[in-house]
């Protein structure tokens, strides 16, 4: 069977050295952040506000549009922080707890953002304008770019200055609301958890995720630093997705980070956020008292008995009255356990009201005509909302990216581009049990044990009811996962222009990376009357220790060219042809071993029970040749054609390789002779049409 190949360029990676260089960096970076927390002036270019001063004043208004309608969805966030909201349905909003001299910036997808100071202000009120089109502005549609009003493809545009006035942490938090038809959804409210997004709904029975493309080559979306990005792009359509062929089935989001541009002297930029959050709302759980009528009146109804016994309703109610009164008393049928008869509010039990994050970001970019740079450094640290006095669960991640482009003539461009993103993550041992079980299969309406059993028995120890676990004991005792993952980019980059209307493009990029996950399931012991341990929480599964290391190596390689030319200065032509390999080789090795000698201390030298290990290990390729071809007249009369001929090693060799064509017609009615007379009431109207055929590698079978 034949095998893509692509050939793998020796490299040595000192991978502690590089963690312990940047761990550093940024220890130092965050003391000097924390130290100005402010503007780094470069001649007036800098940029960046303090965010950590006092709380005084709270202010509310109404946002409608020019017409006076209500603005539903506007991001009203205090500049330079992360503390903001967004307008309710009837396009009102409140803020509370401002900082002194805040500045609130109003944005809102196709309106103009607009800064205000707050002063003195209690309300304010404000209409947004519409954002007209920019004419020359241009987007990226797939190996090149092109003016947003010639588009005849569905393509949707996100520019740095969205992001920028968004209080985020991730990629996917700062594209939501700004895309029609990209549905974004959180996988979890954990910190550092990542985004799931969705374009134009689900299109499969497996469903799919769109492919992501980070300059060009694949990259995991959660892992970078959104002050780096300098423009997103959607391409939604059949047209305008073909282009990437047997990957693009679910469409494709295109992402191109910031780069140096020519100035006088460097322009340094330094943003620093403080901030606390708080979920926007809580189950609220039913009260033993709750518990006790309906319960009984559930039983009551289909039974004809009432679910709890005299004695145990007697001692429910007596502590609910009085909370002095005993939360567990001795079992009547079983004087070796204890029964609940307690009254816990399990969400101040297991949960913070709020919990800190900070985020600090500093750039440094500029340049002659000979070479730009563009330097950014970035660290983002998260508190999870789980109790504290439980259970330390974080997030922290470091990201560093280095842009240099070099003319070393005219007509040729050589560049380089370096990213390392560094993260690590400490969760619950049985996070995934936890996050599932609490509290969405203890809903106020279901029959609720939790309500009525206390945190600890009279003793001191975990309580339990039967075999349903104290939850704050799994956060407390349960153990825990710590996950770390190294990433690193090295890209090169060759650009020529040799006659004028020419580019030619080359690219290749190589990513190694590491992730080392430890996960340690400690002893949760289940405690009779006497203080002594009965059982253990599941059954005869020891106590054990797993520890799990994946690398990958991906290698990519673009190769594309496009020329432009203009006749008889109506007919617009563009034609480009590309090439495009890549390559992924993944290890994934697991080892486990169970019955710790000492319970505390997760070793597996220190443990005498079965060993497990497993191994896996897959590579893939892809290789396409593709091409488009653009023609309009004077702007009006709009033609665009895109195909790829890509090839996948997921499929069999016969099948391997497929034709994924595409084409797409628009009419720009705004630029007729019959239409000048009412273009006032149009920035641009076009009709437009179009088709295309894409594949979908990511199948089982």
């Amino acid at each position: 069977m034949k095998k893509f190949k692509l050939a793998i360029f020796p490299y040595f990676w000192e991978k502690q050295k590089i963690l312990r260089t940047l761990k550093l960096t940024m220890i130092l970076l965050t003391a000097f952040v924390m130290q100005l927390s402010a503007t780094v002036p470069s001649d007036g270019a800098a940029q960046g506000d303090e965010s950590t001063i006092s709380q005084q004043s709270s202010v509310s208004g109404k946002i409608t549009d020019s017409s006076g309608f209500p603005l539903p969805g506007v991001t009203v966030v205090v500049k330079g922080t992360t503390q903001g909201t967004v307008t309710d349905a009837n396009g009102e909003y409140t803020l509370t707890n401002l900082p002194a001299n805040a500045t609130l910036v109003f944005s809102f997808v196709g309106m103009k953002s607009q800064e205000i100071v707050v002063g003195n202000q209690t309300s304010i009120n404000l209409a947004l304008q519409e954002e007209s089109i920019g004419l020359e502005e241009v987007v990226a549609i797939g190996y090149g770019t092109q003016k947003k009003v010639n588009l005849t493809g569905s393509v949707s545009n996100v520019t740095a200055e969205v992001l920028e006035n968004r209080p985020i942490t991730n990629v996917g938090q700062g594209l939501q609301g700004t895309v029609s038809n990209l549905n974004i959804t959180p996988n979890s409210g954990a910190p550092g958890q990542s985004t799931s997004f969705n374009v134009r709904g689900t299109t499969s029975l497996s469903g799919g995720s769109p492919l992501v493309l980070v300059n060009g080559v694949s990259m995991d979306i959660n892992q970078i630093n959104p002050q780096d990005i300098d423009n997103v792009t959607v391409l939604k359509d059949g047209a305008s997705a073909a282009i990437y062929g047997a990957r693009a089935a679910y469409g494709v989001i295109l992402i191109t980070t910031k780069s140096g541009k020519t100035s006088t002297k460097p322009l340094i930029s330094l943003n620093t956020s403080v901030s606390t959050n708080s979920p926007v709302t809580m189950v609220e759980w039913f009260d033993s008292k709750q518990i006790v009528e309906w319960m009984d009146e559930a039983y009551l109804r289909t039974t004809g008995s009432p679910y709890f016994d005299d004695i145990e309703r007697n001692a429910i109610l007596a502590h609910y009255n009085d909370p002095s009164q005993p939360s567990s008393i001795i079992h009547p049928n079983n004087p070796n356990e204890w029964t609940s008869v307690g009254n816990t509010d399990w969400n101040d039990v297991l949960m913070e009201e709020s919990y800190p994050m900070q985020q600090h970001s500093l750039s440094i970019s500029g340049g002659t005509e000979k070479l730009t740079y563009y330097t950014s450094f970035s660290y983002l640290h998260q508190k999870g909302i789980i109790s504290r006095d439980l259970f330390d669960e974080y997030y922290n991640r470091y990201n560093f990216m280095s842009d240099l482009n070099y003319h070393v003539t005219d007509w040729m461009m050589v560049g380089t581009r370096m990213a390392v993103n560094l993260s690590d993550k400490r969760f619950p041992a049985n996070d995934s049990w936890f996050r599932s079980s609490f509290p969405e299969n203890y809903l106020p309406y279901q029959q609720n044990t939790y309500a009525t059993m206390p945190v600890k028995d009279p003793n001191g120890n975990w309580s339990h009811v039967g075999s349903i676990h104290n939850l704050a004991q799994m956060l407390s005792e349960g153990g825990y996962q710590k996950r770390n993952i190294t990433d690193l980019w090295l890209t090169g980059i060759l650009r020529l222009t040799p006659i004028e209307g020419m580019s030619l493009n080359l690219d290749y990029s190589v990513n190694p990376n590491e992730q080392r996950m430890i996960h340690y399931v400690a002893l949760q012991p289940f405690y009779d009357v006497q203080g002594n341990v009965n059982a253990y929480y599941g059954g005869s599964n020891p106590n054990r220790v797993i520890r799990q290391n994946g690398s990958d190596q991906y290698h990519a390689l673009n190769i594309y060219g496009d020329y432009a030319k203009t006749f008889n200065e109506n007919h617009n032509f563009k034609i480009m042809l590309g090439f495009n390999q890549e390559y992924k080789n993944f290890l994934d090795v697991a080892a486990e071993r169970r019955n710790l000698i000492v319970n505390d201390i997760p070793y597996m030298d220190l443990a005498y029970g079965e060993k497990y290990a497993n191994d896996a290990e897959y590579q893939y390729a892809i290789r396409g040749i593709f091409g488009r071809f653009n023609y309009d007249y004077k702007n009006k009369y709009l033609l665009e054609i895109n195909s790829r001929y890509d090839g996948t090693s997921k499929f069999p060799s016969a099948d391997r390789f497929t034709l994924f064509p595409s084409g797409s017609l628009g009419w720009r009615i705004d630029q007729e002779e019959f239409f000048q007379g009412i273009t006032g009431a149009f920035d641009l109207l076009k009709v437009r049409v179009s088709y295309g055929s894409l594949g979908n590698q990511n199948v089982s079978g």
